[in-house]
Order: structure tokens, then sequence, then C-alpha cells
């Protein structure tokens, strides 16, 4: 990644963990701290994202009808939800839909090194692609 880049996905990092703030009461400095380091862009390289620090769900596979199969979620929700999970840095966490791998990264920070996370997704490409980011943040089976 180029300084632009960076610079550019700092930017958008921050812009998306403002557009979180105000749609959300997240309090929780681990998960604040998570997606503020965790780019989002990488995961979504590949989808119809118009911008991926945009706080919104985007499609990542869909079936040949145009039926949603698997998207990315709102980071929005995924921080509420990780937020209700009151979950601390020695946890264990399973995820069963791994998607674009953006929410078990964020877990993956937020229960740090001492926790693991365990992310499942039944499709093989997602699977693929979502490891490839993930490389050194979780456990991925």
């Amino acid at each position: 990644m180029s300084g632009t880049e960076t610079g550019e996905a700092l930017a958008g990092t921050e812009r998306l963990v403002e557009a979180v703030r105000r749609r959300y009461p997240i309090t929780d400095e681990r998960l604040l701290s998570a997606l503020r380091t965790v780019d989002r862009r990488p995961f979504l390289e590949g989808s119809a994202a118009a911008d991926p620090y945009d706080d919104r769900s985007y499609s990542i596979r869909r079936a040949d009808d145009g039926t949603r199969l698997s998207s990315s979620t709102a980071p929005s929700l995924s921080a509420l939800m990780i937020q209700a999970l009151r979950l601390e840095p020695r946890n264990t966490v399973l995820e069963i839909g791994t998607a674009t791998g953006y929410n078990a990264a964020l877990l993956s920070r937020v229960v740090g090194p001492s926790g693991s996370v365990v992310s499942v997704d039944g499709f093989h490409r997602i699977r693929k692609t979502a490891g490839g980011c993930m490389t050194g943040m979780a456990k991925f089976d």
C-alpha cells in the first residue's frame, strides 16, 4: 500500500468509526481500537462496494437469480453485537458465517492474543478470500 493509499485508508477508517459511534453508543475501548486498526477495504475487494468505509452492508455472493446468499454486515451492527457480547481478552469466540472475515478480524482484536476466534463459512471461495485477509489475526476454519 502506498503512502497515499495508507492515508486514504486511515481517513476512511476514522470516518467509519465516527459513523458507527453516531449510530450506536459504542463505549468498549478495545472494540473502538479494533474498528480503528482493521481496514475494511481488503475484506471487500472484488465486491460491489462503492465505498468500503460507508457504514452499510454489501452483498458479496448472489445466486444466479440474484438472491443474496452472503453479505458483509454494516460495521455499526457488527460493533453493536460485539459490544453486547462483553468479551474479555481470554475468551474464545465461535462465529458461524464468516462472509468477508471483517467481523472475525474485529473479534480477534477484541479478544487479543490470549483469546481466539474460530470462524466457519460454507462457501469455499469466501473462506479462501477471508482467510487471506485475516492472516495472523484469528484462527480460521
